[in-house]
């Protein structure tokens, strides 16, 4: 089994390669069953100010040995504001 750091590194290359974005850092880990949820945050798109970058919120899911399964964005929100509020509707 991989560690931590180890998973956390390796779902960021994931969603890096995969969507052409930055990844910013890990904000999670969850075990179910055999399978690593990592989440990451992503710099969807720059913005003067800081504050209304946005954000992506990046779910990747790898194999108790570390293998990527899959990965999903699960939202996006401006930077400034707080994990889990007030998140951007897609139209």
């Amino acid at each position: 089994m991989a560690d931590i750091k180890e998973l956390g590194e390796k779902a960021k290359e994931a969603v890096e390669n995969s969507v052409g974005r930055k990844a910013l850092n890990v904000i999670g880990a969850n075990n179910e069953k055999g399978k690593w949820v990592i989440t990451v945050q992503v710099l969807e798109r720059k913005a003067v100010p800081d504050s209304q970058d946005l954000i992506g919120i990046y779910d990747v899911t790898l194999s108790d040995a570390g293998k990527v399964l899959n990965f999903k964005r699960t939202s996006v929100r401006h930077r400034g504001m707080p994990y889990g509020t007030q998140e951007i509707k897609e139209e």
